[in-house]
């Protein structure tokens, strides 16, 4: 249950960014940050029933960076862009491994998972993929 305690703040803060209410979801961001050690900008757009392994412990997503639907995020990973429009698109039904880094413009397909310490820059991963060592290649097709 506390694991998804800075879920919620993100959820309670990313509504306030939409109505445009000023200054306080900054600080519920900064709260977030602080507190649980995971930064989840207010601009993020999350799907769905994205999960964040062990509250987010680590975690920092580019403030442009759009997120599917069943996600799991595991701790320790970056998920950055390299400028305000080269920025990583997840798909649904991920699963991004413990210290996992996305960068640039990295387009993760649907039903991928992304091992640990794995490192994708610059890459389209399509669907039903696994990808594993660092500086990414895709291995293996899975049969989801």
């Amino acid at each position: 249950m506390l694991s998804r305690i800075p879920l919620y703040i993100y959820k309670l803060y990313h509504f306030l960014y939409k109505i445009k209410i000023p200054f306080l979801p900054s600080l519920l961001c900064l709260f977030n940050r602080l507190i649980f050690g995971c930064y989840i900008p207010p601009q993020v757009l999350l799907g769905k029933n994205v999960r964040f392994g062990y509250g987010g412990s680590g975690v920092v997503i580019h403030k442009n960076c759009n997120i599917g639907d069943n996600v799991i995020i595991s701790p320790g990973v970056v998920l950055g862009g390299r400028g305000q429009t080269l920025v990583p698109k997840i798909g649904n039904n991920v699963f991004i491994g413990p210290n996992a880094v996305i960068l640039g413009s990295t387009i993760i397909g649907n039903n991928v998972v992304v091992g640990a310490n794995s490192t994708v820059i610059d890459c389209i991963v399509p669907d039903n993929y696994i990808v594993i060592v660092n500086k990414a290649s895709i291995l293996v097709r899975s049969k989801m």
